[in-house]
Formats: C-alpha cells, structure tokens, sequence
C-alpha cells in the first residue's frame, strides 16, 4: 500500500504540472481573441481535460486497487495463519518448559536425598551420633568436595550457607534421626526376642508410671542383670547376651559411635535405675560419650 500511495502522489503531481504548463501555453496563443471567448474556451478545454484525467486514473487504477485488495486477503489469510501456528508453538513450549522444571526439581531432590542419605552414615562412621548444625554442615561440604567438586566450588561463600539451610540442613537432621531411631528399635526388639518369655512387652509410649511400675518389676530386674551373663552358662566360650543383641543389631564394619550407642541403649531399656525406656538426648550423649572412650 505504501508503494502505491507514493506512485499514486508522483502521478498527480505530473498530471497537475502538465495541467498547468498547457493553460500557460494555451493562454499566450489566445491573447488577441477577446476576452470573454478566450475565457470559454479555457473553461471548456480545462474542464474536457480535467475529465480526460479523471477516466485516465480510474482506468488506470481499478485494476491495480483489485490486485492489492488480492495481496491484502493473502498477506490477512497468512496472518491468520502464523497467529495460529505462534499460538501453538507457544502452547507446546510451555508444555516443555513445564516438563524441564519438574525434571530439574526432580533431579535435584534426587541428588539432596543422595547427599543427605550418604552423609549421614559418615557422620555415624566418624562417630557423631549427635551432629551440631556447623557439624552437618562441615560434613556436606566434605562429602560435595570430594564427590561433586564441580558443584560445590561453584558456590559464593554466603550462597552455599543459603543453599545448605533451605535445602540440605532440614532433610538431613531427620535423616540422623531417623538413623538413631532404627538403631534403637532394632536395639528393643533384639532385647525382647533374646529374653522371650521371660520379660513381659512394655509399649514404649506408655505412661511414665506405667513404665516406672514396669521396669520395677523382679523379671525386668533379672533380665538387666541378664545382659551382662553369659548365653550359655555351661560353655566357658559362650558370649555374653549383651554381645549378642549387638550382633543381632550391627552389621559387620560396624563404627565404635554406633556400637556406643547401642550400649547405651541397651543400658537404658531395662535399667530399673531409670524410669525412663529412652533417655533424653543430653542424657544419651552423656552415655554414647562415655562408651566411646572406653571402645
């Protein structure tokens, strides 16, 4: 269309320039017929040529405004199209855009729960059963140094603390909790299986005064004593019962923390010198500490 408007204002500005260059001519030829003939005959040659010009431009552009109304439909049809294929490429891109974010977060949950399950068992491996946060902490970046350098050094000081806190820290305390937990009722129920029958079932969320009146009781008492005899009093080679429950529990390789601990918890269920089944955790350090310094 543009190109038209401008071929369209070159045309008339040559029409209207010929226009007047003809009047010129054709006035200095009729300067000696009178007056009032000369101004009828300009009147009426302008006026045949005015509308020789106006049947020469509608000629000349019906067909070329037909053409560009034809180039308009197709440019407008084309259009239409493109606006239907952005639509759908946009469509599809969102859609995979979608798919990657839930991949990445996918593998990096994958990868934070690797971490956090592998260091945990480090930490028990180095003996902390009770790991401070700096103590975690310290062992993630031991653990990243060594396994994914790549990823860990690309970290700002300040940036590693935020990563470390809003998405490692949380998952790996209830992971070391979650450690100690197994070892405990694992602990329990190698304690109970080994004794049978002669200890009476105790639930461990019991009410602190049934647990009190329970671990009073003269079989609880025995089976305390019990721990430290031998399985077989006959046989000089027989292991004490309190070795067994740790075999029963710990693989083997297993560390000195997670054998301290066992102990300590084994010195604990039926101890009558607590009320307690479990100590508290400042109580349970206490205990795993003093184990590991005789190991």
């Amino acid at each position: 269309m543009e190109s038209g408007n401008k071929l369209r204002e070159s045309s008339r500005k040559k029409i209207e320039e010929l226009l007047i260059e003809g009047n010129h001519k054709r006035s200095d030829r009729s300067q000696s017929r009178s007056r009032n003939n000369s101004s009828k005959t300009n009147i009426n040659t302008s006026e045949t040529i005015n509308d020789e010009v106006n049947v020469l431009k509608t000629k000349r552009w019906l067909p070329a405004n037909s053409k560009i109304e034809d180039r308009l439909t197709k440019i407008e049809n084309k259009i239409d199209t493109l606006s239907k294929e952005i639509q759908e490429f946009k469509s599809e891109l969102k859609t995979l855009l979608s798919d990657k974010i839930k991949l990445s977060l996918s593998v990096k949950e994958s990868f934070i729960a690797d971490v956090v399950k592998n260091v945990s068992k480090l930490l028990i491996k180095v003996s902390i059963i009770y790991p401070t946060k700096d103590e975690c902490c310290g062992a993630v970046e031991g653990y990243l140094s060594l396994n994914h350098a790549s990823f860990f050094f690309n970290f700002t000081e300040d940036d590693w603390i935020v990563f470390y806190n809003e998405n490692i820290h949380k998952q790996l305390t209830k992971q070391v909790q979650f450690v100690r937990g197994t070892l405990s009722s694992k602990s329990r129920e190698a304690i109970f299986s080994i004794f049978g029958s002669r200890l009476s079932p105790i639930n461990t969320n019991a009410r602190p005064s049934e647990i009190a009146k329970w671990k009073r009781k003269s079989e609880v008492k025995d089976c305390f004593k019990g721990l430290f005899k031998k399985m077989n009093s006959k046989d000089k080679n027989s292991s004490i019962v309190l070795a067994s429950v740790i075999g029963k529990v710990l693989q083997n390789g297993h560390s000195n923390a997670e054998l301290a601990y066992v102990l300590a918890i084994c010195s604990t269920i039926l101890n009558p010198n607590h009320d307690e089944i479990m100590l508290k955790k400042n109580i349970m350090k206490q205990k795993v500490k003093k184990f590991l310094v005789s190991l």
